[in-house]
């Protein structure tokens, strides 16, 4: 089995599926190469995950200190999704 490796994308940690991956991305970010956050909902809960740093910085930029994290991604209560990816699309990024 390969060592585990860092995305270079969102640093997550991973097993490459081969010794010789030279791509170096996750399996999220490798099947997500042209979006910038990924949306995965949870019911109670919504994570989006950024994929990109385009997305790490806008997210930064257009979210409070109030803001939730687990692990890369932002932690939201489904009724601000709508407003917040909205927003993200305006200003041109990728989302799915």
């Amino acid at each position: 089995m390969p060592n585990a490796q860092r995305c270079a994308n969102c640093t997550c940690v991973y097993y490459p599926a081969t010794s010789d991956e030279t791509e170096m991305l996750c399996p999220l970010c490798r099947e997500n190469k042209h979006v910038d956050i990924q949306i995965e909902n949870h019911g109670s809960i919504v994570m989006l995950h950024m994929l990109t740093t385009t997305a790490k910085e806008w997210v930064k930029e257009h979210t409070g200190e109030e803001a939730q994290f687990f692990g890369n991604a932002l932690v939201v209560e489904p009724r601000y999704v709508r407003d917040i990816i909205q927003g993200a699309i305006n200003d041109g990024l990728i989302v799915r």
